[in-house]
């Protein structure tokens, strides 16, 4: 067999073995240390977020409402 297809042949058997290896490693770690619970966030500090998200999209859906309406307003191009 050509060297160089003997090389090309041996790294990607390497690359393979190291993929497999890798990715067993990591499954045995994560099946061995569980992710802690994590704590729930405050009620209170959710419902600023939520009341925050909400004004965003009250204002986005004024402003897209009102560019529809100015477009409206627009005489069409017809020849």
């Amino acid at each position: 067999m050509d060297p160089s297809l003997s090389r090309e042949m041996l790294c990607r058997q390497a690359a393979a073995l190291t993929v497999v290896m890798v990715s067993f490693v990591s499954t045995r770690l994560k099946r061995k240390n569980p992710e802690p619970d994590t704590p729930q966030p405050d009620p209170a500090a959710l419902a600023l977020i939520r009341d925050v998200n909400e004004q965003h999209r009250l204002r986005t859906m004024h402003m897209i409402y009102h560019i529809s309406m100015i477009r409206m307003k627009r005489a069409p191009f017809l020849s």
